[in-house]
């Protein structure tokens, strides 16, 4: 783990740590992973698009009792389950690999439902059908789910 001014920037020392609760939140939503995997996808878009909130909530810096306020001040906006997971990450002081734990459960969650992610790099944008011929390709291939993320590399 490396510190710089308050912010974790968590090293591979924590994988066993962020997986035990990803597969701990997986366990949890079993029976409402839908909910739960929309909650986390957007929690993430808001740490995301929120910097403040992605700063607070992955310092060590934030005391227990500041995270749980802002815990609870986004309360209405996810499950139980999803806010009950929060509060037992802040009482572990956990908070700081959230955004780790959230993806990899997120990744486990995909696996589960047979889907699987693809990474595809290209000079230019690609055009529709281009996507659509390669995620026509794979599937029958792999025999699940395709989900592509494209990246341009000029």
């Amino acid at each position: 783990m490396r510190f710089f001014g308050g912010h974790v920037k968590v090293g591979l020392e924590n994988f066993p740590l962020i997986r035990c609760y990803a597969k701990t939140l997986i366990e949890l939503s079993k029976h409402d992973r839908k909910s739960c995997v929309s909650d986390a996808s957007h929690f993430l878009e808001m740490m995301k698009s929120n910097e403040d909130m992605r700063f607070f909530f992955c310092s060590l810096s934030s005391s227990k009792k500041d995270c749980l306020v802002a815990i609870e001040a986004i309360r209405d906006q996810f499950s139980s389950l999803f806010i009950k997971f929060l509060l037992i990450l802040n009482e572990n002081r956990r908070l700081y690999i959230l955004v780790e734990i959230l993806g990899l459960f997120l990744s486990f969650a995909k696996k589960d439902a047979g889907e699987i992610d693809i990474e595809v790099v290209s000079a230019m944008p690609m055009k529709e059908s281009d996507e659509k011929f390669i995620l026509e390709l794979l599937e029958p291939s792999f025999g699940k789910v395709v989900s592509m993320e494209k990246f341009i590399d000029p």
